[in-house]
């Protein structure tokens, strides 16, 4: 099977695992893959390949729903064989300090800083397990990527998360992690298979590369994704909106308090008297 029908292939089989909104969804993984900078969700939307409005971004986040543990092992059948796997573990932290409205923030270590200097922030923290294919470079294939909920530690959803991947692994790995815990992954896996058909192709301000990092290998994929094109529907033109109707009343969005995780001390037995 040559490169261009692996990844029609590989492309098909993620598509199937998004289930809701998978047409959106799938396109919109797309014009991430090939957007270079973006400032907003509707940023996206001007990539030629989302062929949907910029709305549809909006749903499709909040009305898909991945199979992870499918995508999990789609990407491990695509890891070549080796004589010793080699997993990384990550926790990251999505600092959002001016989200009220965010259901569940909680209080995360931030080691850029901060309000106040202080290395500690509101938001999201994340855990990542990533299959590292060489000793050099930044490529990383993640296999879960999770958010950390507000009753979970991320010592204990690191080991939950491992324990996922290796059931399906043909050899125990080696694991790597950070000092926090002693997240993109179609896309990466997509990088992974094209790097080998594709030539650099430099920004004017940039040098020519040998060896190709994931960075430079998504600005030469447009020509690779014209050519295995796209296993997303083309979208239907539902007519226009009515828009919000005049009068009627807008609720303020729900402020939700912040959450603190405890750790539970174990209590101290006490000497029975006599």
């Amino acid at each position: 099977m040559d490169v261009f029908a692996q990844l029609r292939e590989f492309r098909q089989a993620a598509y199937q695992c998004l289930c809701r909104a998978k047409d959106a969804t799938f396109e919109l993984m797309d014009a991430i893959l090939l957007t270079r900078n973006a400032y907003s969700l509707a940023d996206l939307s001007m990539c030629p390949v989302f062929r949907r409005q910029w709305p549809s971004i909006y749903e499709a986040i909040q009305d898909t729903r991945p199979q992870r543990h499918k995508l999990m092992r789609l990407y491990i059948k695509n890891i070549p064989k080796q004589e010793r796997i080699i997993l990384a573990g990550d926790h990251t932290v999505w600092s959002r300090p001016d989200a009220p409205t965010l259901r569940e923030r909680t209080y995360e270590h931030y080691t850029t800083g901060g309000r106040g200097g202080r290395p500690i922030t509101l938001g999201y923290g994340y855990s990542t397990i990533a299959w590292i294919p060489e000793t050099e470079g930044s490529w990383a294939l993640p296999l879960r990527h999770e958010r950390i909920t507000s009753w979970e530690n991320p010592i204990d959803k690191a080991v939950w998360q491992l324990k996922q991947v290796c059931q399906d692994l043909p050899s125990r790995p080696i694991t790597l992690w950070d000092g926090s815990n002693a997240s993109e992954s179609e896309m990466a896996e997509l990088g992974g298979l094209a790097r080998d058909i594709v030539s650099d192709n430099p920004l004017p301000w940039q040098k020519q590369m040998s060896v190709l990092t994931p960075g430079r290998v998504a600005q030469a994929m447009p020509g690779i994704l014209l050519r295995v094109s796209t296993p997303a529907q083309a979208p239907k033109p539902r007519g226009k909106s009515p828009g919000w109707k005049t009068g009627q009343h807008r609720q303020r969005r729900t402020r939700y308090p912040i959450v603190k995780k405890r750790t539970s001390s174990s209590r101290k037995v006490q000497p029975k008297t006599a």
